[in-house]
């Protein structure tokens, strides 16, 4: 096989893994209030907030993950450009290290610079672990990283779960 077939194969199959990693229109809550008594109204408030909190976040992780995957097909191309004799692997495990863990860090950076809601921080905390967790592998394990996803073991399930039970689903992906 050609060195461009296989830039352009690795392109292909990092961008495909990148975006299986979630899938589009995660919901968020919006919370009602019924203005009937003092506590239902301060109830509302909370969901009313929650509710803006995951909108925001929502936004925010997905501009971070189109800004990523964007830039993917490029570093890709360039890391096969200058690989060398490494297979193509072990190019693409490099290739990815740096710009996905930092993606996923400032996911969860600017996540908890909106401000939590008062009564959700254990939850979306929990999500923000699960986030830094795959961040970690992806900057540790890279190798590893690539073949849970090209195998289908699903390293984002557990921050997945978690982000679309809250309502901030595209948080928990690539």
């Amino acid at each position: 096989m050609s060195r461009n077939l296989l830039v352009l194969l690795s392109i292909v199959t990092i961008t495909g893994l990148c975006i299986g990693c979630g899938r589009e229109g995660s919901t968020t809550s919006n919370g009602s209030t019924d203005a009937s008594t003092a506590t239902t109204a301060a109830a509302g408030n909370s969901k009313a907030r929650a509710g803006s909190f995951a909108a925001e976040a929502t936004k925010l992780c997905d501009e971070i993950r189109q800004k990523y995957l964007a830039e993917v097909p490029a570093i890709v191309a360039e890391a096969h450009k200058n690989g060398g004799s490494q297979s193509p692997e072990q190019i693409e495990a490099k290739a990815i290290q740096a710009p996905l863990s930092n993606s996923l860090q400032e996911k969860v950076d600017k996540v908890r610079a909106l401000g939590i809601p008062k009564g959700d921080e254990e939850q979306v905390e929990a999500i923000l672990a699960a986030i830094e967790e795959v961040a970690e592998e992806v900057r540790t394990e890279p190798a590893k990283f690539l073949y849970q996803q090209s195998h289908f073991e699903h390293p984002f399930f557990k921050a997945r779960h978690l982000a679309d039970a809250y309502g901030i689903g595209h948080c928990g992906r690539a």
